[in-house]
């Protein structure tokens, strides 16, 4: 009896003994991310059989040039945390663009002008589905300095799935033209929403109204004049089919 507990002893010490069986590690290193981008990531982790369950904080950045646009860059910074391989918690993304504009030669020397982008995304994690509130913003910036074009995208989440209002507003020249406002509930659009863009240099307002994301009608107005109303006499059939599956 003596020598199987000795066994036992001996067989948990050497266990928890082996380096990295069910112990936190950590990487810090080339990383590529489920949408292809690739950079550098920290993280937290612990191994099971030959996975690695992320578990701790997390951060990743990643520097790229445009493919599209040589003279374009993009910076990205992502941090939060993980909870046995789901994100949970604040996490927190932002993104910066950069483009440079030659602007003229002035002593054989290229004059530049740097327009910049930021966009910052803060947003609640919960099992790894989106919880709670989110906000998006956007700052674009001259040669470095703040400009008045800014917008802001703010909604809640639950289960994953924009459950709440859901509002969209930007101010500055031009994105100042841009308004959205709504109801969604578990990622279906309902009631009415307003949409307030420009086309074409014409400031439109466009109100929509939705059942179960359906769409039902739409109706266009500039200064006062309707441009478009238009009734979808099927979407009530389709949108309460859809919900109980009754014809």
């Amino acid at each position: 009896m003596l020598n199987n507990q000795l066994w036992v002893f001996t067989l948990v010490f050497l266990l928890l003994s082996v380096p990295g069986y069910g112990q936190k590690q950590s990487y810090k290193g080339p990383y590529k991310t489920l949408t292809g981008l690739s950079g550098v990531a920290e993280f937290q982790f612990v191994e099971k059989g030959k996975t690695r369950i992320k578990d701790g904080d997390f951060t990743f950045r990643s520097t790229s040039k445009d493919t599209e646009k040589y003279d374009r860059f993009n910076n990205y910074n992502w941090s939060g945390t993980y909870d046995e391989n789901q994100k949970s918690g604040k996490w927190s993304y932002s993104q910066v663009k950069h483009d440079f504009e030659l602007q003229g030669i002035t002593d054989f020397k290229p004059d530049y002008q740097l327009y910049s982008q930021v966009i910052n995304q803060k947003i609640q994690f919960q099992n790894g589905l989106p919880v709670g509130e989110m906000v998006f913003y956007r700052n674009e910036l001259i040669n470095g300095d703040s400009t008045d074009e800014q917008l802001q995208v703010t909604t809640t989440f639950k289960s994953g799935k924009i459950h709440g209002s859901f509002l969209v507003e930007g101010s500055g020249e031009n994105s100042g033209k841009i308004k959205i406002e709504g109801q969604a509930e578990n990622g279906l659009m309902i009631g009415d929403w307003k949409f307030t863009y420009l086309d074409e240099e014409k400031l439109i307002e466009e109100f929509r109204s939705y059942q179960s994301g359906i769409l039902n009608r739409v109706v266009k107005v500039s200064e006062g004049d309707t441009l478009t109303a238009v009734i979808y006499p099927h979407s009530p059939k389709i949108s309460n089919y859809l919900s109980d599956g009754s014809n």
